[in-house]
């Protein structure tokens, strides 16, 4: 049970070193929040459900570091074991979900510098003459 003592500790420090940085990171917002509304509401809500992760992989790691606290019967075992299993699915699920939001955040934002670039493009072009010269403007 020594492994697990480790291995729970292990996650449980690094779980705590990236709350940390989570910390950090919101108190970062509250200073200095990006000026674009969307990219700031997409940094709290990125900040909130990595933060929401993280604190579960340290109550995984907790969980793990009691492994030698379990009834040593079959019933207590398979429940803590299904419990493991289930936490371990919902971070999983936690990140693919911080993923999703983060592709989509950054598609938006292409899209957008896709469409500010055309809507230039086509402004410049809407001053050429039909055979390619630029019209004289005075």
């Amino acid at each position: 049970m020594i492994a697990a003592r480790i291995v729970g500790g292990a996650t449980l420090a690094v779980a705590s070193v990236m709350l940390w940085g989570h910390w950090q990171r919101q108190q970062e917002l509250a200073r200095d929040a990006p000026q674009d509304p969307r990219a700031a509401d997409f940094a709290w809500r990125q900040a909130r459900r990595r933060a929401r992760g993280t604190a579960l992989m340290a109550a995984i790691g907790g969980a793990i570091m009691l492994a030698d606290r379990v009834p040593r019967n079959a019933w207590a075992i398979s429940a803590y074991l299904f419990g493991l299993l289930g936490a371990t699915i919902v971070l999983a699920l936690f990140g693919l979900a911080d993923w999703r939001a983060s592709q989509a955040f950054h598609h938006c934002e292409s899209v957008d510098l896709l469409r500010a670039h055309l809507a230039e493009h086509i402004k410049r072009h809407e001053h050429r003459s039909p055979d390619g010269d630029a019209e004289q403007q005075s």
